[in-house]
């Protein structure tokens, strides 16, 4: 399949979509309703700062996933910043390498942007970020999210 990155930035009539993912797939864990999702990647409309969002898009512009580089803690969880956040690929779109290309993508805007160490969390995918290069550093359970993971990568930036 072949699909491309890009800033949210530059595609901001997907930030409807993109909340309604995220909303469904984290929302009751995090308690954010759907506004609150739509106003955190509205947030990400931009390409030189912290936060930012890219998407993953089709050779016709179709939107097939979304990831985020954060610098917040979720609420509840460890600290953890900056991170990657809400890599969400749609289940019809998924083992393709979406969901791999766009968190390489966000260490690469986190090292453009002068991140030396990114984090994440995960409660699922620990195998795959480590195959990506990123280590566990903390593991924790959350009520709602089960067994769970803090992982870094160290990106080299200064």
């Amino acid at each position: 399949m072949a699909f491309r990155l890009a800033h949210l930035a530059d595609h901001p009539e997907h930030v409807d979509t993109i909340a309604a993912w995220w909303h469904d797939e984290w929302g009751a864990v995090t308690g954010l309703d759907l506004d609150g999702w739509r106003e955190a990647a509205r947030r990400q409309l931009q390409t030189d700062a912290i936060p930012l969002g890219l998407v993953a898009l089709d050779d016709g512009g179709a939107l097939l996933g979304a990831a985020s580089l954060v610098d917040q803690d979720a609420s509840g969880f460890p600290p953890a910043r900056p991170r990657l956040a809400n890599v969400y690929v749609p289940p019809e779109h998924r083992r393709r390498g979406l969901g791999s290309a766009l968190t390489e993508g966000v260490a690469a805007e986190a090292v453009r942007l002068g991140v030396a160490d990114l984090f994440l969390y995960t409660n699922s995918q620990e195998r795959l970020y480590a195959r990506l290069g990123w280590r566990t550093v903390k593991r924790f359970t959350l009520d709602g999210w089960g067994p769970s993971v803090v992982m870094v990568r160290n990106l080299g930036a200064p």
